[in-house]
């Protein structure tokens, strides 16, 4: 779909126009008839980093019960202290055959959900033990 910005709304968020880069993109649809299809007026840019920090509740990563030793913990904790310092929470989902506990971080274990700790996460546990949850 193509974007129009107003000089004011280009020149705000003119550092975030780059090629290959994933936005969300918030303003008015119109038809155009120029070009025969939808055009959106931009009034709210954000990367996807930052429409997954503001629109996520959570980042649920699923384990079992043998996942619960020091070395993996501290394997994951290696993993996630790049990122620490942001507003997205982590959920623990461990499985066990008789039951299933969740356990949320604390604040202080919030992280940036950047592509990278998404891509390191999916090595280490596995595509399938990750999960985003929206709000």
């Amino acid at each position: 779909m193509d974007a129009r910005f107003f000089p004011d709304a280009y020149e705000q968020f003119e550092s975030l126009l780059q090629p290959d880069k994933i936005l969300l993109i918030k303003g008015q649809v119109s038809f155009d008839e120029f070009s025969g299809g939808n055009t959106i007026t931009a009034r709210d840019v954000m990367d996807i980093v930052a429409a997954r920090e503001t629109n996520l509740s959570a980042i649920s990563l699923q384990v079992g019960t043998d996942w619960c030793n020091l070395d993996a913990v501290s394997k994951l904790q290696n993993i996630i202290n790049e990122y620490r310092g942001g507003s997205c929470p982590i959920h623990f989902k461990v499985n066990h055959p008789d039951a299933e506990l969740t356990l949320a971080s604390g604040a202080d274990w919030f992280v940036t959900p950047d592509d990278q700790l998404l891509h390191d996460l999916k090595q280490y546990l596995g595509a399938d033990s990750i999960a985003l949850e929206f709000r």
